[in-house]
């Protein structure tokens, strides 16, 4: 909910605030900004079969890409450079690809497979009623600037920040120390990504079918 009241407005605005710190406007660079917004998703995906089999804890994982993402916010909107923003914004795109795989495997392992449906549905409202209101209030904040790019800049600062309040609420989950947090395991280690997330599902012994002729 916490990310959710900031990413989707962050996503959208990404676009007029990296041109007007470009000073032009150039449709072809908008393309480009979200074609490597894209690839950086897909590498933070791609490193979480690395992290996982060096971290002991999803929450380490996450608690990791939460600091990337607000550190990642706030400098974009610090800065007044474009070739500044543009690689912060792709951190905080590319640790959206860590955290997002590995949140959903703690999601299903923690809840129960009657449950889980229901729990999955509730997570996703959480998120979007935290766009539904963060996305006006960093609207209306950006929009009481006299210049839309540094009114949009402020967002980025105070929806970074605002991430920080979700940090202490997954140190709060790796306190716990859940069985679902943990993923160093024989079989995790040898397993994939969804297989971690999704033990009793996945993890299905494979004996070859006796086959009966019908001859």
């Amino acid at each position: 909910m916490v990310r959710g009241a900031f990413l989707g407005w962050a996503f959208y605005s990404a676009q007029p605030y990296l041109l007007g710190l470009l000073e032009d406007d150039q449709i072809w660079v908008v393309g480009v900004i979200t074609a490597f917004m894209s690839l950086s998703t897909i590498a933070g995906n791609q490193l979480v079969e690395w992290l996982t089999r060096r971290c002991g804890k999803r929450s380490t994982i996450i608690l990791g890409g939460l600091v990337v993402t607000s550190l990642g916010s706030i400098s974009m909107g610090v800065t007044d450079s474009f070739w500044i923003a543009v690689p912060s914004f792709l951190l905080v795109t590319g640790s959206l690809g860590v955290i997002t795989p590995v949140r959903q495997a703690y999601v299903h392992h923690v809840a129960p497979s009657e449950h889980r449906a229901t729990v999955i549905s509730f997570d996703a409202m959480l998120g979007s009623m935290g766009g539904v209101g963060g996305q006006p209030g960093l609207g209306r904040l950006s929009g009481a600037a006299d210049d839309l790019t540094v009114g949009l800049g402020r967002g980025y600062v105070v929806g970074g920040l605002t991430t920080i309040l979700a940090w202490p609420l997954v140190w709060a989950v790796r306190k716990r120390g859940d069985e679902a947090d943990v993923i160093v395991d024989s079989r995790a280690r040898a397993g994939t990504c969804a297989a971690q997330g999704l033990p009793r599902d996945t993890h299905v012994a494979a004996h070859p079918r006796e086959v009966v002729s019908t001859r």
